[in-house]
């Protein structure tokens, strides 16, 4: 897992590693959005380093640089530019909110607009065929000590029949865990990447598609 050994020091925990055509991602109704590119440290860090209450949506703009999509340490926190925010609005893609982030130091703030994107709609329970491995660390445990952690050992499979409210930007019903945050996973409809394909959205991320059962 890439940055692991940088952000943890820590040894690394196996994850599935997805292999497909490209002819799949092409043809998938659903896909995967995997996030690799980093902004910094996570809203709550700052927010306690600078005395802001808690909740409080706050980063270094500085480490967004030019990316359009990008994460901080917290893995659960997308950031988005303002660009990639008016893509969404002028496409119309459903099932997204974005709440502004402020930057460390307002008074010189010359950076543009950047949002937390996260996903309004949330995907049924996944099919019974998806592979998941639901794992106990101990204390001693160096990377997840006294932790559960839900791993993906396959591809995510969901059935067609429980899909009856797709939008284009979607989280799943389970939470996973990478590093030492467990997260859901943001699903996409084919059409919102080929809308980020289309706009040259800018970051560090790579598609996956997703399982449709019959």
């Amino acid at each position: 897992m890439r940055d692991l050994h940088e952000l943890t020091g820590r040894r690394s925990v196996p994850f599935y590693v997805p292999v497909f055509e490209p002819s799949e991602l092409e043809e998938a109704e659903l896909v995967r959005m995997r996030v690799y590119g980093f902004c910094g440290s996570a809203f709550g860090t700052w927010s306690q380093r600078l005395g802001l209450p808690p909740g409080t949506l706050v980063m270094d703009k500085r480490e967004m640089g030019k990316q359009d999509i990008a994460r901080t340490h917290a893995w659960n926190e997308f950031v988005i530019s303002e660009r990639l925010r008016e893509v969404f609005h002028a496409e119309d893609l459903t099932g997204w909110v974005a709440e502004p982030i402020q930057h460390i130091d307002p008074k010189r703030d010359r950076f543009g607009p950047l949002y937390w994107l996260q996903a309004s709609s949330v995907l049924p329970p996944l099919a019974p065929e998806t592979e998941l491995e639901l794992r106990r660390y101990g204390e001693e445990d160096d990377v997840l000590g006294g932790t559960t952690a839900l791993f993906e050992r396959g591809p995510l499979c969901y059935r067609r029949s429980e899909l009856t409210s797709l939008a284009d930007v979607n989280r799943t019903h389970e939470v996973f865990l990478e590093v030492t945050v467990g997260h859901p996973y943001f699903i996409f409809s084919q059409r919102a990447r080929r809308v980020l394909l289309r706009h040259r959205a800018r970051g560090d991320f790579t598609w996956e598609p997703m399982l449709i059962l019959e």
